[in-house]
């Protein structure tokens, strides 16, 4: 690492030409920007951000590559020389393909060259970090896990080049395939992770050059093509659509819009937001009207600022801030969209299990995932443990006991069953020492949604679904137990309901699915149950509820007109509610957990306009220490 510090212009209210004047054509509204660097070559770019909300930027090139990272205010260059590739893993890593090295710069430590690892065939280069911490390098024949440990890449088409680029939110890594006349997307994944797969896009797609692939928060795959934007929807093997660019002029740069769609960076220094709902006319904003000279490189980052990376000037603009980003900062993602899981906290990991989503390319019909994912609290990376030992099963109640995750219950994919699925009383329990699954004590009757929670040494297991419907039974048992103990019934059937443990007591949050809508509460010591007035009209259905700062907190869920997002507090000390910030998207059958000290929330569904259809994301948020 170069520690020289470089001389940038001090930030400032931009108020001269092309980078400084925003015409936000959709309201006519000026807005200004920051000028943050100068000074840097005009080559292609990146601009990558960390999870503590450093960002590097980077500009390609062999002879005249540069490095350079932000931090609380500050410049300072990083490297210099030949770069072909910057990635920032999930643990805060910064990865660099740098002349005929790959080199790992650990956070406060000495950089480490891994280049005999990968097994370069070629001269390293582009990187790809997914959320699970792999490692790829365009041009290697090995590729780093996120267990550090080292494996051989899928193999190619024959004739082709691959250049991973970006991952969804179906399990899928995409890259960029040329056969040196032309240019394809190639897929792999779980299902065939062996060998990468071309989607053959049609002959008119093909033109190359692309200025890059992204994914957008709706699992669309885009690449900006020269004159154009070709949204590749993995739902389906085909159907794509390409939406021609407003100006005649080339797409330079492309990069995902939270929440959004897409934005493009183009030729003459303009910057434009594409956003296109299914069935609708696309929608093009205007961000940069014109600029000094083409965009290298593009990111909205954390904190809803847009970075613009464009004729050797990098700026800050804060024209795609959304209201939520005042109140959330965004993690590391799911390993895959999924809805209908929990959180249970063993150490210092948060495990979910089960779920049920869209899986694979094409993901075109539901598929339940049977693995059990762990969620690292300290460096907020992800990680797939081995399946269940019922393949195939979704929707079990998940809690821990004496340091091991019980896994209650859950359903499996059955045509000629009942609602289309079949129920079953297994009880698995996983051990995170050994990371092995054995049987437990069997349920007394089959079922799923079951809500599990931990008092003192005891597990509840409360109400859930069999075939006939939700039921109100409330069951315990203790690590050595063999039998379930019986409790006192919840007031009614509960099904699509979440919960939590504040002060040795049980909260359970339920919507009109449940039968008895609203927020209760359970005295194990008492064996009672009582009912909380909500402040809502009616309860949400599939809420997120969890204790944090003292506090029951029930957020999100459906209500008559579709998905929520508000938020509520309750404090058991004082009886009253209190609103809380919403959350970023409309989400129902989501988790959510105090994790040192900061309320975090992950996945669920929602109906989403730009897909037609319900959508299970795979995007974390937590709460920012100050709200």
């Amino acid at each position: 690492m170069i520690t020289e510090r470089p001389r940038p212009r001090r930030a400032r209210l931009a108020t001269t030409a092309w980078l400084f004047l925003l015409y936000l054509v959709m309201t006519n509204e000026t807005t200004t920007a920051e000028t943050l660097y100068e000074g840097l070559p005009t080559g292609p770019g990146l601009i990558r951000e960390g999870r503590d909300g450093t960002v590097y930027a980077a500009v390609i090139g062999a002879a005249d590559g540069i490095v350079l990272r932000y931090a609380d205010g500050d410049w300072e260059i990083w490297h210099k020389g030949p770069i072909q590739g910057l990635q920032v893993a999930p643990d805060g890593d910064l990865w660099i393909a740098q002349g005929n090295e790959i080199v790992r710069h650990p956070s406060g430590r000495d950089p480490i060259i891994r280049t005999p690892s990968f097994m370069p065939e070629e001269a390293p280069g582009p990187l790809l970090a997914t959320r699970e911490g792999d490692i790829w390098c365009a041009g290697c024949a090995q590729m780093r896990r996120g267990d550090a440990l080292f494996a051989a890449v899928p193999l190619a088409p024959s004739g082709w080049s691959i250049t991973p680029c970006c991952e969804d939110s179906f399990g899928n890594v995409w890259a960029i395939a040329d056969d040196g006349q032309r240019q394809d997307l190639a897929v792999v994944n779980r299902q065939y992770p062996h060998a990468w797969r071309l989607i053959d896009l049609p002959a008119e797609y093909c033109v190359s050059p692309w200025a890059g692939a992204m994914v957008d928060d709706s699992g669309f795959v885009w690449v900006g093509m020269p004159g154009a934007a070709l949204r590749v929807d993995p739902r389906a093997a085909s159907g794509h659509r390409l939406f021609a660019s407003p100006v005649d002029v080339r797409v330079t740069a492309i990069a995902r819009s939270a929440s959004r769609q897409v934005v493009l960076g183009f030729a003459d220094g303009s910057v434009r937001e594409l956003i296109a709902a299914v069935d609708q006319e696309p929608q093009w904003r205007t961000i940069l009207p014109s600029g000094a000279g083409p965009v290298q490189a593009l990111l909205h980052d954390r904190a809803g600022d847009l970075w613009v990376m464009a004729a050797g000037t990098i700026a800050r603009i804060p024209a795609l801030r959304a209201p939520w980003h005042a109140d959330w900062d965004e993690q590391p993602r799911m390993p895959a969209g999924n809805h209908d899981h929990i959180f249970a906290r063993i150490g210092d990991r948060l495990y979910t299990a089960g779920g049920k989503t869209f899986f694979g390319w094409p993901a075109d019909e539901w598929v339940n995932l049977d693995h059990v994912w762990s969620y690292d609290i300290n460096d907020g990376t992800w990680r797939v443990e081995p399946p269940m030992l019922e393949p195939g099963k979704a929707y079990s109640g998940i809690g821990a006991l004496t340091g091991e995750l019980w896994l209650l219950g859950g359903n499996f994919r059955d045509e000629e069953a009942k609602w289309g699925t079949g129920k079953t009383a297994t009880v698995e329990i996983y051990d995170p020492q050994s990371r092995r699954l054995r049987f437990g004590p069997r349920l007394p009757r089959p079922a799923d949604q079951i809500v599990a929670l931990t008092v003192g040494e005891r597990l509840y297991a409360i109400g859930g679904a069999d075939d006939e419907g939700p039921a109100p039974d409330v069951l315990s048992i203790a690590s050595g137990e063999t039998a379930w103990r019986r409790h006192m019934p919840a007031p009614g059937p509960i099904m699509q309901a979440s919960g939590c443990v504040l002060d040795s007591k049980i909260y359970i949050a339920a919507g009109p699915a449940a039968e008895c809508p609203g927020l209760f509460v359970y005295d194990p010591g008492k064996d009672r149950w009582d009912q909380i007035t909500t402040p809502a009209p009616q309860a949400p259905q599939a809420p997120m509820c969890t204790a944090f700062a003292g506090k029951v907190w029930v957020m999100g869920g459906r209500g008559k007109g579709g998905g929520q997002t508000a938020t509520y507090a309750y404090s058991p000390d004082s009886g009253e509610w209190q609103r809380g910030p919403d959350i970023p998207l409309p989400v129902s059958w989501a988790a959510a957990a105090d994790v040192n000290g900061r309320l975090l929330i992950a996945g669920g569904a929602y109906e989403d306009g730009k897909v037609g259809n319900f959508f299970n994301t795979d995007r974390v948020f937590l709460l920012r220490s100050d709200r």
